[in-house]
């Protein structure tokens, strides 16, 4: 549950998230889509990712991935949609 919520509470601040590509079908069930809400990543690739990451050049892209991120969680994934998620599965 710890890794899960830090998937919501990085990019709620509009903080860019990357994220293991193995949690990616996890992540596009929650809305979130590669390289459009967070930067997936691997073993073989963080370095490759890191240094694109630092590049001053893509800072323009890496700020709208952040923002639709941000938008997406505070849009869909806040506390009070989790209750209202956890009441539906309850009562149906």
């Amino acid at each position: 549950n710890y890794v899960v919520a830090k998937h919501f509470e990085i990019p709620a601040t509009g903080a860019l998230l990357l994220a293991e590509n193995t949690v990616s079908d996890f992540l596009e069930k929650l809305g979130f889509k590669e390289n459009e809400h967070y930067l997936p990543v691997s073993k073989e690739n963080l370095e490759e990712r890191v240094q694109y990451v630092l590049n001053e050049r893509n800072h323009d892209e890496l700020d709208k991935i952040r923002r639709r991120a941000q938008d997406l969680v505070l849009a869909r994934h806040k506390t009070s949609d989790r209750a209202r998620q956890i009441n539906e599965a309850c009562t149906s």
